[in-house]
């Protein structure tokens, strides 16, 4: 019976609607860094610009995730949440008002306020409403509104018109805007006023850590989701938006198996599995001559990219104090989003020295340093979380 009772606690209504929440939000602002360079492009922007549609964005967020940590650990979680949509959404009337390079990537920058916002306070409460003996499992069915968002959005927006992307991107927003009404929030996880300050700062020390691996392995996704469709063209493959579907079906998959492999395991087998099929996916991407090469190549990088989200995510949360959910998201969505943005810039100046394909190559790196990093500091992470 207690076994049974464990069973139920995990898919709450609070889950399941921060879950959906985060999906809608995710997929909104993931049709952008697709649908955005071939479009800014057509404006007359240099190839040096496209890169900066989803560095600028990402420099904005990364900005203001470690504040709003701070404000939601202190303040409480809707009232920050409704802010960040609120400029979420009028940044994406922006774009549609305003067809003009300079004023789109000031939108941008104000977009990534906004995401920045909105994304500590879903990911927060998704913290708050997963039971913590089964956290991984939690996480990982959670992180799936991400992986599908990441996979799903940017492959739709390759085949819509920019005008009905972003028509899309804000009924997503308005819907979310809604459903966030009937989210509950723990007053008990907050912060009380008269404890000391360094509970109050806004990064947690122990998601340091996992932000700075995450920060390594996003970068590759960075190359990916902004360049992904030059080089297809380049090598004359059509149809590339299989990738990001097979990349979504890899993870959808998987991370419910991952999840319960890391509550058993703990983070040192699904962080290494992570490592060792992301960085052969990512070099067999860089080779590719046709679709057969495309599907594996995302189905390798798919499972390492969704091993290693949700391991890292579940570590920065895991080893933090539970009053500190906020900094701790915070801390590492500061990693995970610096890392897309700065892959998405450092992509386009090795584009444009050494070209795509080494482009592609070259990224294997960064997953590389952050596998000697995780190894330098790993010790005891293959005990089971229940324990």
């Amino acid at each position: 019976m207690s076994s049974n009772q464990e069973k139920k606690k995990l898919w709450t209504k609070n889950l399941i609607l921060i879950t959906l929440i985060n999906f809608l939000i995710y997929s909104s602002f993931q049709l952008f860094p697709t649908a955005l360079p071939p479009y800014v492009k057509s404006l007359g922007a240099p190839e040096k610009v496209l890169g900066w549609i989803t560095g600028l964005t990402t420099i904005s967020a990364l900005i203001f995730r470690p504040i709003t940590g701070m404000i939601l650990d202190t303040k409480g979680r809707k009232g920050v949440f409704y802010i960040g949509m609120i400029i979420m959404i009028l940044s994406t009337i922006g774009y549609k008002i305003f067809p003009i390079v300079s004023i789109i990537l000031i939108f941008r920058i104000i977009h990534g306020v906004g995401w920045g916002i909105s994304t500590t306070a879903s990911n927060t409460i998704a913290s708050d409403s997963i039971l913590k003996e089964r956290f991984g499992e939690g996480m990982g069915y959670f992180s799936l509104s991400i992986s599908l968002a990441l996979a799903i959005a940017p492959a739709l927006s390759l085949i819509l018109h920019i005008q009905t992307v972003i028509l899309l991107a804000l009924i997503l927003l308005l819907i979310t805007f809604v459903l966030i009404y009937f989210v509950e929030e723990k007053e008990e996880v907050l912060i009380d006023s008269k404890e000391d300050e360094e509970k109050k700062s806004p990064y947690e020390k122990k998601s340091i850590l996992p932000a700075v691996i995450i920060f390594l392995t996003t970068t590759t996704y960075g190359g990916i989701v902004t360049f992904l469709s030059i080089f297809a063209e380049e090598r004359g493959i059509e149809n590339i938006s299989i990738f990001f579907t097979v990349f979504a079906i890899s993870m959808v998959l998987t991370r419910p198996l991952l999840g319960k492999m890391l509550d058993k395991k703990g983070f040192k087998p699904s962080i290494l599995l992570g490592f060792g099929l992301l960085v052969p996916g990512l070099l067999l991407l860089s080779r590719i001559n046709g679709i057969s090469g495309v599907i594996i190549s995302a189905l390798l990088y798919g499972i390492g990219y969704g091993s290693l989200q949700t391991s890292l995510q579940t570590m920065a949360i895991m080893e933090s104090p539970d009053n500190r959910a906020g900094a701790a998201n915070a801390t590492y969505y500061t990693g995970f989003d610096g890392g897309i943005g700065f892959g998405s810039i450092i992509s386009g100046i090795l584009a444009s020295k050494v070209g795509y394909q080494n482009m592609f190559t070259t990224l294997c790196i960064f997953p590389l340093i952050g596998l000697i990093i995780y190894s330098l500091n790993s010790k005891g992470d293959n005990k089971s979380l229940k324990n």
